[in-house]
């Protein structure tokens, strides 16, 4: 028995069995969301239906475009089609783990150490083990579901456009199964290491910041790399220098690399190189389920624990640097708006979500700028219209 196990098992016994426990957690949990479910569509029925329908029609969307990218890249000349179009799905596998890694990560904080429910789950007799077990699987249902509902559009454009067997969409849960568990098992042992050595309140700020950093970025990335190129008439050179630009390393021990494959190889009717890929997946997300439910039973008592220790004696915090520098300007305000500007910036740096949306409005501004450049206005006509337009949406709002 691990020492975070003792220490939670030193509190409470177990009467039930480790498999009856997981049973009885699960059927808990879903007649929790079921009840959820229900309350939310009496009382939001016409506001649940019209997100469906929103969300039907983002996922068609989301199908059309992709299946339109994929005809274009078909048509290339030689093996320019096929080359770009596998480094397209390597691409967006690559972009979906990053985005994963980040999601459990943040998740995994709200589920496994802030959630108001642990308080009771951990003064149950329950064992510790079979606890985070189903805060696992809670954190990777809750990160996942929008990666899968953006990617089976994707997954299902490109087996249309490939023409691919019916095998291929047998191959997409198999598949997708195990590259999903495994970001969550990387952003589950990151949280757990970093509430070991610091306040659950202070990681989840960080995290949340680390958050908005990677989005903006990506969004930046995305569009500073002009894929619009690809569906208009531009010589091979520039085709190749824009896959050039799109290379990402050859990593064969990403799980991205062995989805990617796998797909491409059951699309191809290379069932030997699908199984093989599959079984890659399979292995490191069963390694990585192990290898995280060791490390919570070694640390994730103490860091929960640790997360609700009441923290006496803090020190006096300074005057902050924003405050001094306006100390000089309120001078001459009224005591009562002083206090104003006062509270309302505080609030608005305690508070990263407010903050850093800050950094998402930089990089749409990036973006923006960038549009402007590259539009093709090349007559004076385009180019006062353009001017009106952006003179005229800021005063219209």
């Amino acid at each position: 028995m691990t020492t975070g196990e003792m220490m939670h098992s030193s509190l409470s016994p177990h009467p039930l069995s480790a498999s009856r426990e997981l049973c009885l957690l699960g059927r808990l949990h879903r007649q929790v969301v079921w009840n959820s479910l229900r309350s939310q569509m009496r009382r939001h029925y016409w506001r649940l239906l019209l997100l469906a329908l929103v969300t039907g029609a983002f996922l068609l969307g989301d199908y059309v475009f992709f299946s339109r990218l994929l005809r274009h890249m078909a048509t290339m000349p030689g093996e320019l089609g096929p080359l770009l179009t596998a480094q397209l799905l390597n691409m967006i596998f690559l972009t979906f783990f990053s985005m994963l890694v980040f999601s459990n990560t943040v998740t995994s904080l709200s589920t496994i150490y802030l959630s108001s429910d642990l308080l009771v789950l951990m003064s149950s007799p329950l064992r510790l083990t079979n606890v985070f077990i189903m805060k696992f699987v809670q954190t990777l249902l809750h990160s996942s579901w929008m990666v899968v509902l953006f990617g089976l559009p994707i997954f299902m454009a490109f087996g249309q456009v490939q023409q691919a067997p019916v095998a291929y969409y047998l191959w997409l849960v198999p598949a997708l199964l195990p590259f999903l568990v495994i970001p969550a098992g990387f952003g589950m042992l990151g949280t757990m290491l970093l509430m070991r050595y610091f306040p659950a309140q202070q990681t989840h700020k960080a995290l949340t910041v680390l958050s908005v950093c990677f989005m903006a970025g990506l969004v930046m990335l995305i569009r500073l790399l002009r894929p619009e190129r690809l569906v208009r008439e531009a010589p091979d050179e520039m085709l190749m220098q824009f896959l050039d630009s799109l290379k990402t390393p050859d990593l064969p021990l990403l799980p991205s690399t062995w989805a990617a494959k796998a797909l491409l190889a059951s699309s191809d009717t290379t069932p030997g190189d699908a199984v093989w890929h599959v079984a890659l997946l399979w292995g490191g997300a069963l390694l990585m389920c192990g290898l995280t439910v060791w490390v919570a039973s070694q640390v994730y008592y103490t860091g929960w624990a640790g997360g609700h220790t009441v923290r006496r004696n803090r020190p006096q915090r300074s005057a902050w640097p924003v405050e001094r520098v306006l100390a000089p300007v309120l001078r001459g305000c009224t005591s009562a708006t002083r206090a104003l500007v006062i509270k309302d910036y505080k609030l608005f740096f305690r508070d990263p979500a407010q903050w850093s949306q800050l950094l998402l409005l930089g990089a749409l501004a990036v973006i923006y700028l960038f549009n402007i450049q590259n539009l093709p206005l090349h007559t004076l006509f385009l180019k006062n219209f353009i001017s009106m337009v952006n003179l005229g949406s800021p005063g219209e709002q």
